[in-house]
């Protein structure tokens, strides 16, 4: 069966926020598919670059101590300014 997901569920996951009907959408996105409007990949990207600015989250690869692989040059020299190693071939 499928279900709609909205991108406040999304947001919730990225801002590791405790919400019980995001967890209840990632566990049934193990076995269900979700469909979601037409506008949902702005509703996310907007959400993100909001929550990006208000600091409440930080690179990934930083906050976990991994190497970054990107071809963003911008995001390359933001990892690079905050000591976060680059995967660089």
């Amino acid at each position: 069966m499928s279900f709609v997901i909205d991108a406040s569920i999304v947001v919730a996951w990225a801002f590791e926020e405790v919400a019980p009907a995001a967890n209840e959408a990632r566990e049934r996105l193990r076995h269900e598919t979700a469909i979601a409007p037409g506008v949902w990949w702005f509703e996310v990207r907007n959400a993100l670059v909001q929550g990006e600015r208000r600091g409440r989250f930080s690179e990934l690869a930083g906050r976990e101590g991994l190497s970054l692989a990107t071809l963003d040059a911008a995001l390359a020299c933001a990892a690079a300014a905050e000591g976060t190693p680059l995967i660089d071939g």
